[in-house]
């Protein structure tokens, strides 16, 4: 699953702005998730920089909306870009779908 992620996201990030939107959306929310679940072993790592900065300063709440801003930027001097930058959304929203369901289903095999 890992794999097939990484060679979608390879393929349709360069070709269009949806998938940017998408990841930078959903960027915090699992970030956060990440340090959830490490700290049950790494009790401090709330406390270490690169996350600590990050949700104190909400740098990812300001990239997606960046990303939202560049978009519609864009789109609206190139709205032939819309229905690509719309596909690459659909698709990157359904290999993080397939990711995460991977995911689960390895923790869940697991236990």
């Amino acid at each position: 699953m890992t794999a097939d992620f990484v060679s979608l996201v390879q393929n349709i990030y360069p070709k269009s702005l949806g998938p940017w939107c998408v990841i930078e959306m959903f960027a915090d929310d699992w970030m956060r998730a990440l340090m959830n679940s490490l700290s049950h072993s790494f009790p401090l790592i709330k406390e270490e920089p690169y996350f600590a900065e990050c949700f104190s300063q909400g740098v990812e709440e300001r990239h997606a909306q960046e990303a939202r801003e560049i978009t519609k930027f864009i789109l609206m001097r190139s709205p032939e870009l819309l229905i690509p930058t719309m596909e690459g959304a659909k698709m990157m929203a359904t290999g993080l779908d397939r990711f995460w369901f991977g995911l689960e289903k390895l923790l869940r095999d697991s236990q």
